[in-house]
C-alpha cells in the first residue's frame, strides 16, 4: 500500500516519512518551493552525490529560449536535505528538448537530445575540473524513435534501460522499451510487451532496486486524468510478462502524473504533477509506507497467467504480439527476406508417441556437393550464441536457428524443423555475382523504418555473415514495383537500402564494404499486372561485387 501526502499548492512543502529500524516514524519537511518554478518540471533523476537534476521546458534562460522544450537543471541538498534554488547545466543542454537518463558512475551522465542542435539520440558525458564535458554518442543497434516525446531512465546498476519509444513493434504511440548492457555494449531495445503497452501513450518508465516492479504514466490503463502513474510486477525473466497494472496510491489526480522515481532506501519518490501549477508540471514528493506494494498482486495475479503460444508453422509467417499492428497488406515490398529456403519436413504417424529428437544434419555446397564445416546460431534480444548439438537438443519451443559456413549464405530454419531434417541443408556460396533476397525484413508501409525486433534480428544475421567473411564486398538494392510516383519509388527504394546499411555499419561492418542503390520500379523480376507479382517486385537483395 502506498500513502501519499496530497499536493495543496504549487511549489507547496511536503512531508517524507523516515522509517525507523522499530518501526517508529519521525517527520522531515521537505521544502521544494525552491526548486519549482512557473515553466516545466519533468523528469527528475537523482544523482549518486545526492544532487536532484531535471528538465525544465521553456524557461527563457534555456539555449532555444521560451520555444526550448527542455534544458537540463539541478538542485543541491544543503545540510538539512532542502533542495536549493536550481542552477541551468549549460555542458549537458543543447538547443532541443533535453532528458537525463541516468549516471553510469559519479562523473558519467547519460543525456537524450532530440536532434535539433545534436544528433538525435542517447549521449554521454564526462565530468572532470572543469565540469561536464562531452564524451560521445550511445550506440544502440536498433534504437530509433518517431515520437517528439522521450523519457527513461538508467538503473542503479548502470546495466539495464528503460525507455520510451515510439519504434519498431510499437502498438501504438509511445511504448516502453528495455535495453540491457551486456559485453561492452546497449542490446536492441526489446518491447515490454502488451501488457504493459498499449495502443495509446506509455512513458516515464523507473525500476525498482530489485528490478521487478516497473513505474510508468499513461493514458491506456483507465485512470482519473490524462495520464497517471502506474506499476507492474514482473513475473519471469523474459520482460514480457508483467502482473496487471494499477494506479499508484492517491498521487493520481485529474491533471496530469509523470516522471515518478522511488529516489532512495528511505522509500522517497518524486513525481511531476499538472494538477497545480496551470498546465505546467511541478515536482512532487510522495510518502510511501515502508511496505513492499507488488507481493500481494503477485500471489493474486499468477494463478491468471496466460501462457503464450510456442508453436510456430513456418519459417515465412510473421508472428507478432497479440496487439500489434500487422503490416497492411501480406508480404508487401516492405519485407525483405533472408530465410529464403524452406526444409522439407518429415513427420510420424499421428499415432506414434511424441519422441526428444536428434540432432543429425549434413550441410553441403549446393554446387559440389561436398561436406562444409558450419555453426548453428541463435540470435535472440540482439545478441548472438554459438549453439551445440546437446544445446540445441535440449531447447524449448520452435526457436530460430541459422546455420552459418564460411565463405556461404546463411539459412535459417525453426528449431523443430532443424531436428526433423534427414536430407542434407544445400547452401549457396557467397561468390561474386551471387544474390540472396533478404527475407522477414519488414518496412512500415511507405517508410524506410522497420516494424519490428525479428527484422532487427535478421540484419544482426547478416552483419555476422559479413563479418565471418571480411573479404566480401557487396551492394545492397532496394526495388519497389511501378504502382506511383517513379521519382518517389526510386527514393524510397534507396532510403531503404541506406537504412539497412546503416544498420549493418552499427554492428561493426565497415563502411566501406557496404554499396547501395535504389532502383525502384525499373528492375521487376515479376508482371506488374497482379498482386503477386508486385509483391515479388518489391524486395531488397543483397549482392556480391568481390
Amino acid at each position: 500500500m502506498i500513502q501519499i501526502t496530497k499536493p495543496f499548492q504549487k511549489a507547496g512543502i511536503f512531508t517524507m516519512l523516515a522509517f525507523s529500524a522499530l518501526g517508529t516514524a519521525q517527520a522531515q519537511q521537505i521544502d521544494l518551493s525552491a526548486v519549482n518554478t512557473e515553466y516545466d518540471e519533468q523528469h527528475p533523476v537523482l544523482a549518486p552525490s545526492g544532487d536532484l537534476y531535471f528538465s525544465v521546458g521553456f524557461h527563457p534562460k534555456n539555449k532555444g529560449g521560451v520555444q526550448d522544450a527542455g534544458d537540463i537543471w539541478m538542485s543541491r541538498p544543503n545540510a538539512s536535505g532542502q533542495f536549493s534554488e536550481p542552477q541551468q547545466v549549460h555542458a549537458l543542454s543543447s538547443k532541443g528538448n533535453d532528458v537525463l537518463i541516468g549516471f553510469p558512475s559519479e562523473n558519467e551522465a547519460l543525456v537524450y537530445h532530440d536532434g535539433r542542435e545534436m544528433f538525435k539520440g542517447i549521449h554521454r558525458y564526462h565530468k572532470g575540473d572543469q565540469g561536464w564535458q562531452y564524451g560521445e554518442m550511445v550506440k544502440i543497434l536498433g534504437f530509433r524513435t518517431n515520437s517528439d516525446h522521450f523519457s527513461g531512465r538508467l538503473h542503479a546498476n548502470g546495466k539495464i534501460m528503460v525507455m520510451t519509444l515510439e519504434s519498431f513493434s510499437s502498438y501504438g504511440n509511445e511504448d516502453i522499451y528495455v535495453s540491457f548492457f551486456e559485453n561492452g555494449k546497449w542490446s536492441t531495445p526489446q518491447n515490454l510487451g502488451p501488457q504493459i503497452n498499449t495502443y495509446r501513450q506509455e512513458m516515464t518508465p523507473s525500476l525498482s532496486e530489485d528490478t521487478k516492479t516497473l513505474y510508468f504514466s499513461s493514458n491506456g490503463h483507465g485512470g482519473q486524468g490524462g495520464r497517471n502513474v502506474f506499476y507492474a510486477t514482473r513475473l519471469d525473466e523474459s520482460w514480457e510478462n508483467w502482473t496487471t497494472p494499477a494506479p499508484v496510491g492517491e498521487i493520481n489526480t485529474e491533471g496530469v502524473e509523470l516522471g515518478y522515481l522511488m529516489a532512495n532506501a528511505d522509500n522517497l519518490a518524486i513525481y511531476t504533477s499538472t494538477q497545480n501549477s496551470e498546465g505546467f508540471g511541478d515536482l512532487m514528493i510522495a510518502d510511501i509506507m515502508q511496505k513492499q506494494m507488488a507481493e500481494a498482486v503477485i500471489e493474486e495475479q499468477l494463478p491468471e497467467v496466460e501462457k503464450k503460444p510456442t508453436k510456430i508453422e513456418t519459417v515465412n509467417n510473421t508472428v507478432l504480439p497479440a496487439k500489434v499492428p500487422a503490416p497492411e497488406s501480406p508480404r508487401k515490398a516492405e519485407k525483405v527476406i533472408l530465410d529464403e529456403v524452406q526444409p522439407r519436413k518429415v513427420t510420424g504417424s499421428a499415432s506414434q508417441p511424441s519422441m526428444p529428437k536428434t540432432l543429425s544434419i549434413k550441410v553441403l555446397d549446393i554446387q559440389t556437393l561436398k561436406e562444409v564445416d558450419y555453426q548453428i546460431r541463435e540470435v535472440k534480444a540482439g545478441e548472438e550464441t554459438v549453439l551445440t548439438k546437446k544445446e540445441i537438443e535440449e531447447l524449448s519451443g520452435d526457436r530460430r536457428l541459422t546455420i552459418f559456413a564460411k565463405g556461404y549464405f546463411p539459412q535459417t530454419f525453426l528449431k523443430n524443423t532443424l531436428t526433423e531434417l534427414r536430407d542434407p541443408v544445400m547452401l549457396t556460396p557467397a561468390a561474386k555475382g551471387n544474390s540472396i533476397v533478404l527475407d522477414n525484413v519488414l518496412f512500415k508501409r511507405g517508410t524506410a523504418d522497420l516494424t519490428d525486433i525479428s527484422s532487427l534480428e535478421n540484419i544482426k544475421k547478416l552483419a555476422s555473415f559479413l563479418k565471418d567473411n571480411p573479404e566480401l564486398k557487396v551492394r545492397i538494392e532496394g526495388h519497389t514495383d511501378n504502382l506511383g510516383d517513379p521519382q518517389l519509388n526510386k527514393e524510397l527504394s534507396m532510403s531503404r537500402a541506406s537504412m539497412i546499411r546503416n544498420l549493418l555499419i552499427d554492428e561493426g561492418v565497415k563502411f566501406e564494404r557496404i554499396r547501395v542503390s535504389g532502383w525502384g520500379g525499373t528492375k521487376p523480376i515479376s508482371e506488374n499486372q497482379t498482386e503477386e507479382g508486385r509483391n515479388m517486385n518489391r524486395r531488397v537483395e543483397l549482392v556480391i561485387l568481390d
